[in-house]
């Protein structure tokens, strides 16, 4: 059994970089790579291990568009959808193709993602969202995931949702339900995904084993407020879509739940953050109220 590994990349060799030389050392002769390039930069490698291919996108289509792009070229019947900031194990294919052979309905497997300092990532393991939990959303990172809806890390378990930085999927499947949507421009297309595949029926499973290192988003992190603004919108779109609530809802949600967090990070005096909420208020009310 082989794969094909998508790598949709933007910027930041060095990462990406990273990311192929643990592909390397998985010892998995065959293995093919697709990089989909959606920036200027594209990948150094020299080596000769992994059947490397490289695809030019002549725009920025993001995220998922490349990701799309690539699986439509991918060969293989299994296909890994990796950021470029991620890190595989030595035993991450033997330890796969076991628990593909243990999962036989499965069509989407998603393994445990942590980051740099080993601490699990809850999104990789969580349920879809519910109508109402729009109103949770402004403070999910300070609770396990959506109001404390965490499943734990014990077992390899049946899953709703699991998280777009590293999956593991049918190439049929993905491409049956269309791959990620064209609405989201950034987050919230892997929810979505999961949704749509969930609606079709399809299998999704979380691994204990094997798990893979996320680095974490170098680019997202230096944007932060525009970041935010890109996430309230996709989240804005994915509750109209999935459960029909008014975008303008979803912002006030926001707006309210951000404006308690600068109430408390100024009672804590968290620097960082005097500048950071006002600014970030002040784009979201006028993306509320802003349009006609």
């Amino acid at each position: 059994m082989t794969f094909s590994i998508v790598i949709p990349f933007y910027s930041n060799k060095s990462v990406l970089s990273n990311l192929l030389d643990s592909i390397e050392r998985t010892g998995c002769s065959g293995t093919e790579v697709i990089v989909v390039c959606d920036g200027n930069e594209e990948p150094d490698y020299h080596g000769s291990a992994i059947d490397l291919c490289i695809i030019k996108n002549e725009k920025n289509l993001g995220y998922g568009l490349s990701a799309n792009k690539g699986a439509a070229s991918a060969r293989n019947e299994w296909i890994c959808i990796s950021n470029s900031d991620i890190v595989l194990p030595a035993d991450f294919f033997p330890a796969l193709r076991r628990e593909i052979s243990r999962n036989p309905y499965a069509d989407v497997l998603q393994p445990a993602l942590y980051d740099a300092g080993s601490v699990f990532d809850p999104f990789s393991k969580r349920r879809l969202p519910r109508k109402y939990d729009f109103l949770l959303m402004p403070f999910y990172y300070y609770m396990s995931h959506y109001g404390g809806l965490f499943y734990g890390t014990k077992y390899s378990e049946p899953i709703e949702c699991g998280k777009g930085a590293f999956i593991v999927i049918k190439r049929s499947v993905f491409l049956e339900a269309g791959g990620f949507s064209s609405d989201y421009r950034m987050f919230w297309e892997d929810v979505d995904l999961f949704a749509k595949l969930r609606a079709h029926g399809h299998r999704a499973v979380f691994l204990k084993r094997p798990s893979v290192t996320h680095l974490g988003g170098a680019t997202v992190n230096a944007m932060r407020i525009r970041s935010n603004m890109d996430e309230l919108a996709s989240r804005a779109k994915y509750f109209e879509k999935w459960h029909r609530v008014p975008r303008r809802a979803v912002y006030l949600a926001e707006i309210a739940g951000s404006i308690l967090k600068f109430i408390f990070s100024l009672l804590l005096f968290k620097r960082s953050s005097f500048i950071f909420y006002p600014v970030f208020i002040s784009k979201a009310l006028k993306a509320t109220f802003g349009r006609p």
